[in-house]
Protein backbone atom coordinates (compact mmCIF):
# COMPACT_ATOMS: atom_id res chain seq x y z
CA UNK A 1 0.00 0.00 0.00
CA UNK A 2 1.34 3.66 -0.70
CA UNK A 3 1.88 5.66 2.09
CA UNK A 4 -0.40 8.41 0.23
CA UNK A 5 -3.10 6.23 0.27
CA UNK A 6 -2.46 4.48 3.85
CA UNK A 7 -2.42 8.19 5.45
CA UNK A 8 -6.28 8.54 3.65
CA UNK A 9 -7.21 5.43 5.51
CA UNK A 10 -5.39 5.90 8.75
CA UNK A 11 -8.46 5.58 11.26
CA UNK A 12 -9.51 2.33 9.39
CA UNK A 13 -5.39 0.61 9.06
CA UNK A 14 -5.54 1.39 12.62
CA UNK A 15 -8.13 -0.42 13.46
CA UNK A 16 -7.34 -3.05 11.73
CA UNK A 17 -3.74 -3.12 13.08
CA UNK A 18 -5.22 -3.08 16.87
CA UNK A 19 -7.60 -5.84 16.17
CA UNK A 20 -5.37 -7.94 14.83
CA UNK A 21 -2.70 -7.69 17.33
CA UNK A 22 -5.52 -7.89 20.35
CA UNK A 23 -6.38 -11.19 18.97
CA UNK A 24 -2.54 -12.72 18.52
CA UNK A 25 -3.06 -12.99 14.56
CA UNK A 26 -0.98 -9.79 13.54
CA UNK A 27 1.73 -11.17 10.98
CA UNK A 28 4.46 -8.80 8.77
CA UNK A 29 4.36 -8.79 5.16
CA UNK A 30 7.37 -10.40 3.90
CA UNK A 31 10.32 -7.42 3.75
CA UNK A 32 11.36 -6.38 0.54
CA UNK A 33 14.74 -6.76 0.26
CA UNK A 34 17.39 -4.45 -1.02
CA UNK A 35 21.19 -4.59 -1.30
CA UNK A 36 23.97 -2.11 -0.15
CA UNK A 37 27.18 -2.37 -1.98
CA UNK A 38 30.12 -2.47 0.67
CA UNK A 39 32.76 -2.26 -1.79
CA UNK A 40 34.75 -4.63 -4.11
CA UNK A 41 34.93 -8.26 -2.96
CA UNK A 42 32.99 -8.26 0.00
CA UNK A 43 29.10 -9.58 0.12
CA UNK A 44 26.41 -6.69 -0.24
CA UNK A 45 24.38 -5.32 3.12
CA UNK A 46 21.32 -6.80 2.66
CA UNK A 47 18.22 -4.40 3.87
CA UNK A 48 15.01 -5.67 5.07
CA UNK A 49 12.25 -2.73 3.80
CA UNK A 50 8.72 -3.54 5.85
CA UNK A 51 5.52 -2.15 3.90
CA UNK A 52 3.75 0.79 5.74
CA UNK A 53 1.47 -0.52 7.92
CA UNK A 54 4.34 -2.90 9.27
CA UNK A 55 6.63 0.51 9.33
CA UNK A 56 4.20 1.40 11.83
CA UNK A 57 3.81 -1.27 14.00
CA UNK A 58 7.75 -1.07 14.11
CA UNK A 59 7.80 2.18 14.99
CA UNK A 60 5.84 1.56 18.09
CA UNK A 61 7.87 -0.80 18.82
CA UNK A 62 10.59 1.19 18.80
CA UNK A 63 9.61 3.52 21.37
CA UNK A 64 8.27 0.65 23.67
CA UNK A 65 11.69 -0.80 23.69
CA UNK A 66 13.34 2.29 24.25
CA UNK A 67 10.70 3.14 27.41
CA UNK A 68 11.71 -0.21 28.77
CA UNK A 69 15.59 -0.72 28.41
CA UNK A 70 17.88 2.16 28.73
CA UNK A 71 20.32 0.52 26.76
CA UNK A 72 18.15 0.86 23.76
CA UNK A 73 18.76 4.67 23.96
CA UNK A 74 22.20 4.36 21.74
CA UNK A 75 24.34 7.62 22.08
CA UNK A 76 25.38 8.78 18.57
CA UNK A 77 28.94 7.82 17.38
CA UNK A 78 30.56 11.15 18.26
CA UNK A 79 29.66 10.56 22.18
CA UNK A 80 31.56 7.76 22.35
CA UNK A 81 34.82 9.39 20.51
CA UNK A 82 34.36 11.88 23.03
CA UNK A 83 34.75 9.44 25.71
CA UNK A 84 37.64 7.64 23.93
CA UNK A 85 39.75 10.99 24.12
CA UNK A 86 38.65 11.70 27.40
CA UNK A 87 40.14 8.06 28.64
CA UNK A 88 43.30 8.70 26.44
CA UNK A 89 44.52 11.47 28.44
CA UNK A 90 44.50 9.64 31.37
CA UNK A 91 45.68 6.61 30.55
CA UNK A 92 49.10 5.23 31.80
CA UNK A 93 52.31 5.41 29.25
CA UNK A 94 52.09 1.28 28.71
CA UNK A 95 48.69 1.37 27.90
CA UNK A 96 47.66 -0.48 24.42
CA UNK A 97 44.56 -0.05 22.53
CA UNK A 98 42.40 -3.51 21.51
CA UNK A 99 40.03 -2.96 18.86
CA UNK A 100 37.81 -5.89 17.81
CA UNK A 101 34.73 -6.52 15.50
CA UNK A 102 32.46 -8.95 15.94
CA UNK A 103 31.70 -11.00 12.76
CA UNK A 104 28.54 -10.75 10.62
CA UNK A 105 26.70 -9.61 13.75
CA UNK A 106 23.09 -8.64 12.75
CA UNK A 107 22.46 -12.11 10.98
CA UNK A 108 24.30 -14.09 13.62
CA UNK A 109 21.70 -12.94 16.70
CA UNK A 110 20.35 -15.88 18.23
CA UNK A 111 16.39 -15.96 18.22
CA UNK A 112 16.36 -17.77 21.25
CA UNK A 113 18.66 -15.60 23.73
CA UNK A 114 16.86 -12.70 22.30
CA UNK A 115 13.68 -13.91 23.47
CA UNK A 116 15.05 -14.67 27.04
CA UNK A 117 16.13 -11.21 27.54
CA UNK A 118 12.79 -9.69 26.23
CA UNK A 119 11.13 -11.93 28.52
CA UNK A 120 13.83 -10.98 31.39
CA UNK A 121 12.22 -8.19 31.82
CA UNK A 122 8.28 -5.97 32.36
CA UNK A 123 7.83 -5.77 28.30
CA UNK A 124 5.17 -6.99 27.69
CA UNK A 125 4.19 -10.25 26.26
CA UNK A 126 2.00 -9.42 22.76
CA UNK A 127 5.26 -7.10 22.38
CA UNK A 128 8.02 -9.37 22.82
CA UNK A 129 5.54 -11.82 20.48
CA UNK A 130 5.88 -8.97 18.06
CA UNK A 131 9.33 -8.50 17.90
CA UNK A 132 9.86 -12.15 17.69
CA UNK A 133 7.58 -12.40 14.76
CA UNK A 134 9.49 -9.06 12.97
CA UNK A 135 12.58 -10.77 12.88
CA UNK A 136 11.51 -14.39 12.11
CA UNK A 137 10.16 -12.38 8.99
CA UNK A 138 11.58 -13.09 5.51
CA UNK A 139 13.12 -10.65 3.17
CA UNK A 140 12.59 -10.81 -0.41
CA UNK A 141 12.77 -14.55 -1.73
CA UNK A 142 14.86 -15.78 1.43
CA UNK A 143 13.28 -18.35 3.44
CA UNK A 144 12.05 -17.03 6.84
CA UNK A 145 15.49 -17.07 9.34
CA UNK A 146 16.16 -19.14 11.84
CA UNK A 147 18.33 -16.29 13.28
CA UNK A 148 19.39 -13.39 12.89
CA UNK A 149 18.00 -9.65 13.44
CA UNK A 150 17.38 -8.51 9.78
CA UNK A 151 19.00 -4.85 9.31
CA UNK A 152 17.04 -1.53 8.46
CA UNK A 153 13.82 -2.01 10.61
CA UNK A 154 13.20 0.76 13.29
CA UNK A 155 14.19 -1.58 16.03
CA UNK A 156 17.23 -3.00 14.36
CA UNK A 157 19.70 -1.13 16.34
CA UNK A 158 17.67 -1.26 19.84
CA UNK A 159 17.42 -4.69 19.24
CA UNK A 160 21.25 -5.69 18.68
CA UNK A 161 22.15 -3.06 21.57
CA UNK A 162 19.55 -5.18 24.32
CA UNK A 163 21.03 -8.22 23.15
CA UNK A 164 24.74 -7.07 24.05
CA UNK A 165 23.52 -5.18 27.28
CA UNK A 166 25.13 -7.80 29.71
CA UNK A 167 28.10 -7.49 28.17
CA UNK A 168 28.56 -4.00 28.01
CA UNK A 169 27.86 -3.81 31.97
CA UNK A 170 30.19 -6.47 32.92
CA UNK A 171 33.41 -5.07 30.67
CA UNK A 172 32.40 -1.67 31.06
CA UNK A 173 33.25 -1.75 35.10
CA UNK A 174 36.19 -3.57 34.50
CA UNK A 175 38.67 -1.19 31.88
CA UNK A 176 37.83 1.33 29.41
CA UNK A 177 35.67 -0.60 27.32
CA UNK A 178 33.24 1.08 24.65
CA UNK A 179 31.19 -0.86 22.03
CA UNK A 180 29.37 1.21 18.90
CA UNK A 181 27.11 -2.10 17.23
CA UNK A 182 29.49 -4.39 16.35
CA UNK A 183 33.26 -2.63 16.95
CA UNK A 184 34.87 -2.35 20.44
CA UNK A 185 37.36 -0.73 21.34
CA UNK A 186 39.34 -1.44 25.02
CA UNK A 187 42.34 0.48 26.45
CA UNK A 188 44.10 -1.04 29.00
CA UNK A 189 47.76 -2.52 30.01
CA UNK A 190 49.78 -3.88 27.38
CA UNK A 191 50.46 -7.15 29.27
CA UNK A 192 46.39 -7.35 29.56
CA UNK A 193 45.44 -7.13 26.31
CA UNK A 194 45.51 -11.19 25.04
CA UNK A 195 43.64 -11.82 28.39
CA UNK A 196 40.71 -9.69 27.48
CA UNK A 197 40.37 -10.19 23.97
CA UNK A 198 39.80 -13.79 24.99
CA UNK A 199 37.07 -13.21 28.18
CA UNK A 200 35.29 -10.81 25.67
CA UNK A 201 35.15 -13.72 22.77
CA UNK A 202 34.09 -16.26 25.19
CA UNK A 203 31.56 -14.33 26.20
CA UNK A 204 30.07 -12.56 22.44
CA UNK A 205 30.51 -17.28 22.14
CA UNK A 206 27.52 -17.72 24.57
CA UNK A 207 25.64 -15.66 22.58
CA UNK A 208 26.56 -16.89 18.96
CA UNK A 209 29.02 -14.35 18.05
CA UNK A 210 32.52 -14.28 17.23
CA UNK A 211 34.92 -11.39 17.21
CA UNK A 212 37.26 -11.59 14.37
CA UNK A 213 41.01 -13.25 15.49
CA UNK A 214 43.37 -11.39 16.89
CA UNK A 215 45.53 -9.63 14.63
CA UNK A 216 43.21 -9.34 11.67
CA UNK A 217 44.12 -5.49 10.46
CA UNK A 218 41.46 -3.30 10.11
CA UNK A 219 39.20 -5.75 12.62
CA UNK A 220 41.00 -6.95 15.64
CA UNK A 221 43.88 -6.11 16.27
CA UNK A 222 46.29 -4.22 19.60
CA UNK A 223 48.53 -1.22 19.28
CA UNK A 224 50.55 0.69 21.78
CA UNK A 225 48.77 3.74 23.09
CA UNK A 226 51.11 6.30 21.05
CA UNK A 227 50.53 4.39 17.61
CA UNK A 228 47.20 4.92 17.50
CA UNK A 229 44.54 3.25 16.25
CA UNK A 230 41.08 3.86 13.91
CA UNK A 231 37.91 3.52 15.58
CA UNK A 232 34.53 5.13 14.09
CA UNK A 233 36.04 6.35 11.43
CA UNK A 234 38.89 8.42 13.60
CA UNK A 235 42.51 8.01 13.77
CA UNK A 236 42.97 8.00 18.08
CA UNK A 237 46.34 8.86 19.19
CA UNK A 238 47.38 11.22 22.45
CA UNK A 239 47.08 14.54 21.93
CA UNK A 240 45.92 13.78 18.36
CA UNK A 241 42.46 12.99 17.30
CA UNK A 242 42.02 13.01 13.22
CA UNK A 243 39.90 11.90 10.95
CA UNK A 244 40.85 8.32 9.18
CA UNK A 245 41.93 9.11 5.43
CA UNK A 246 39.38 6.43 3.88
CA UNK A 247 36.82 8.97 5.62
CA UNK A 248 37.94 11.63 4.25
CA UNK A 249 38.06 10.32 1.04
CA UNK A 250 34.64 9.13 0.60
CA UNK A 251 33.60 12.81 1.35
CA UNK A 252 35.77 14.39 -1.42
CA UNK A 253 34.08 11.86 -3.63
CA UNK A 254 30.55 13.01 -2.36
CA UNK A 255 31.04 16.42 -2.66
CA UNK A 256 32.80 15.95 -6.25
CA UNK A 257 30.20 14.11 -7.86
CA UNK A 258 27.35 17.27 -6.50
CA UNK A 259 30.27 19.59 -8.26
CA UNK A 260 30.54 17.52 -11.62
CA UNK A 261 26.28 17.36 -11.91
CA UNK A 262 26.70 20.91 -11.83
CA UNK A 263 29.45 20.30 -14.90
CA UNK A 264 27.00 19.09 -16.96
CA UNK A 265 23.06 20.39 -15.88
CA UNK A 266 23.61 24.33 -15.46
CA UNK A 267 19.68 24.31 -14.95
CA UNK A 268 19.83 22.99 -11.01
CA UNK A 269 22.75 25.16 -9.88
CA UNK A 270 20.79 26.55 -6.94
CA UNK A 271 19.52 23.26 -5.88
CA UNK A 272 23.28 21.21 -5.97
CA UNK A 273 24.89 24.05 -3.97
CA UNK A 274 22.24 23.55 -1.61
CA UNK A 275 23.24 20.61 -1.34
CA UNK A 276 26.95 20.69 -1.43
CA UNK A 277 26.06 23.49 1.57
CA UNK A 278 24.04 20.77 3.51
CA UNK A 279 26.80 18.25 3.56
CA UNK A 280 29.48 20.69 4.73
CA UNK A 281 27.50 21.80 7.59
CA UNK A 282 25.16 19.29 8.67
CA UNK A 283 21.48 20.44 10.29
CA UNK A 284 19.94 20.34 13.58
CA UNK A 285 16.31 18.25 12.71
CA UNK A 286 14.06 16.78 14.61
CA UNK A 287 15.79 17.72 18.00
CA UNK A 288 19.11 16.02 16.70
CA UNK A 289 22.25 16.84 14.76
CA UNK A 290 22.60 15.22 11.66
CA UNK A 291 25.81 14.90 8.97
CA UNK A 292 29.33 14.21 8.38
CA UNK A 293 31.10 17.33 10.13
CA UNK A 294 28.47 16.99 13.44
CA UNK A 295 30.04 13.54 13.39
CA UNK A 296 33.67 14.81 12.85
CA UNK A 297 33.64 17.73 15.08
CA UNK A 298 35.60 15.95 18.09
CA UNK A 299 38.42 15.96 14.99
CA UNK A 300 41.84 18.15 16.52
CA UNK A 301 43.30 18.05 13.11
CA UNK A 302 42.25 21.56 11.33
CA UNK A 303 44.61 21.05 8.70
CA UNK A 304 42.19 18.36 7.16
CA UNK A 305 39.23 20.13 7.50
CA UNK A 306 40.94 23.52 5.89
CA UNK A 307 42.01 20.99 3.22
CA UNK A 308 38.16 19.84 2.68
CA UNK A 309 37.65 23.80 1.99
CA UNK A 310 40.34 24.27 -0.23
CA UNK A 311 38.78 21.16 -2.38
CA UNK A 312 35.80 22.53 -2.50
CA UNK A 313 36.76 26.06 -4.02
CA UNK A 314 39.26 24.78 -6.76
CA UNK A 315 36.97 22.37 -7.65
CA UNK A 316 33.97 24.89 -8.09
CA UNK A 317 36.53 27.61 -9.88
CA UNK A 318 37.22 24.70 -11.71
CA UNK A 319 34.16 25.09 -13.51
CA UNK A 320 33.55 28.41 -13.31
CA UNK A 321 31.70 29.35 -9.89
CA UNK A 322 32.52 31.76 -7.48
CA UNK A 323 32.00 30.04 -3.86
CA UNK A 324 31.99 33.10 -2.04
CA UNK A 325 30.11 35.15 -4.71
CA UNK A 326 27.41 31.77 -4.03
CA UNK A 327 27.31 32.04 -0.91
CA UNK A 328 29.33 28.42 -0.38
CA UNK A 329 29.81 27.38 3.18
CA UNK A 330 32.92 26.36 4.48
CA UNK A 331 33.67 23.09 6.52
CA UNK A 332 36.21 24.72 9.05
CA UNK A 333 33.78 27.58 10.01
CA UNK A 334 31.16 24.95 10.48
CA UNK A 335 33.32 22.72 12.48
CA UNK A 336 33.70 26.13 15.12
CA UNK A 337 30.08 26.69 15.28
CA UNK A 338 29.36 23.40 15.55
CA UNK A 339 32.11 22.95 18.64
CA UNK A 340 31.39 26.43 20.09
CA UNK A 341 28.37 27.95 19.10
CA UNK A 342 25.57 24.86 18.28
CA UNK A 343 22.42 26.55 20.08
CA UNK A 344 22.60 29.93 18.61
CA UNK A 345 24.22 29.50 15.49
CA UNK A 346 22.69 31.09 12.47
CA UNK A 347 25.18 29.13 10.06
CA UNK A 348 24.21 25.75 10.43
CA UNK A 349 20.59 25.39 9.00
CA UNK A 350 17.97 24.34 11.95
CA UNK A 351 15.28 22.67 9.76
CA UNK A 352 13.21 22.56 12.98
CA UNK A 353 13.08 26.26 12.95
CA UNK A 354 12.18 27.45 9.99
CA UNK A 355 8.52 29.40 8.49
CA UNK A 356 6.59 28.82 6.30
CA UNK A 357 7.47 31.16 3.24
CA UNK A 358 10.99 29.48 3.82
CA UNK A 359 9.66 26.32 3.68
CA UNK A 360 8.13 26.88 0.28
CA UNK A 361 11.12 28.42 -1.13
CA UNK A 362 13.00 24.82 0.09
CA UNK A 363 10.42 22.51 -1.36
CA UNK A 364 10.76 24.70 -4.57
CA UNK A 365 14.56 24.72 -4.67
CA UNK A 366 14.53 20.77 -4.13
CA UNK A 367 11.45 19.78 -5.82
CA UNK A 368 11.47 22.17 -8.84
CA UNK A 369 7.95 23.46 -8.09
CA UNK A 370 6.99 26.62 -8.26
CA UNK A 371 6.69 29.11 -5.53
CA UNK A 372 3.27 29.99 -6.61
CA UNK A 373 1.81 26.91 -7.22
CA UNK A 374 3.20 25.50 -3.91
CA UNK A 375 1.64 28.65 -2.85
CA UNK A 376 -2.31 27.39 -3.67
CA UNK A 377 -1.80 24.50 -1.09
CA UNK A 378 -2.83 24.43 2.52
CA UNK A 379 -0.42 24.87 5.21
CA UNK A 380 -0.75 20.46 6.21
CA UNK A 381 0.02 20.07 2.43
CA UNK A 382 3.23 22.22 2.88
CA UNK A 383 3.63 20.92 5.84
CA UNK A 384 4.22 17.16 4.55
CA UNK A 385 5.86 18.03 1.43
CA UNK A 386 8.99 19.98 3.37
CA UNK A 387 8.98 17.05 5.92
CA UNK A 388 9.02 14.93 3.25
CA UNK A 389 11.88 16.42 1.12
CA UNK A 390 13.97 17.25 4.18
CA UNK A 391 13.94 13.51 5.35
CA UNK A 392 15.37 12.64 1.81
CA UNK A 393 18.52 15.25 2.29
CA UNK A 394 18.84 13.76 5.51
CA UNK A 395 19.08 10.37 4.79
CA UNK A 396 21.79 11.27 2.27
CA UNK A 397 23.71 13.03 5.12
CA UNK A 398 23.43 9.88 7.20
CA UNK A 399 24.92 7.84 4.17
CA UNK A 400 27.78 9.85 4.39
CA UNK A 401 28.26 9.55 8.41
CA UNK A 402 27.48 5.65 8.13
CA UNK A 403 29.58 5.33 5.14
CA UNK A 404 32.56 6.90 6.94
CA UNK A 405 33.01 4.68 10.05
CA UNK A 406 31.59 1.37 8.44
Amino acid sequence: MKLGRFIENFDQEADIILRKISAGSYKFTRYREKLISKGYGKYPRQLSIPSVRDRLVLRVLSNMLRDEFSASNIPPPHVYIKECCEAISVARENSSFLRMDIKDFYPSVLHGKLKEILEKSTFPDFATSLIMESVSNPTGAIARPEQGIPQGLSISNSLASVYLHEMDLKFGGKFFYRRYVDDILVISGSETVSGIYKEIAAHLNEFGLSPHPLGTPGKSDQSRLNDGTEYLGYVLRPGNISIRRSSLDRMFNNILKIITQIKYNKKNIDRSLFRINLKITGCLVNGGRRGWMMFFSQSDDLAQIAYLDKFVSENLRSIGIDPLANGVKRFLKSYHEIRYNIEKSKYIPNFDAVEIDEKVRIISLLTGKSVEELGSRSIEEIEREYNRVIAREVSDLEKDVVGAFS
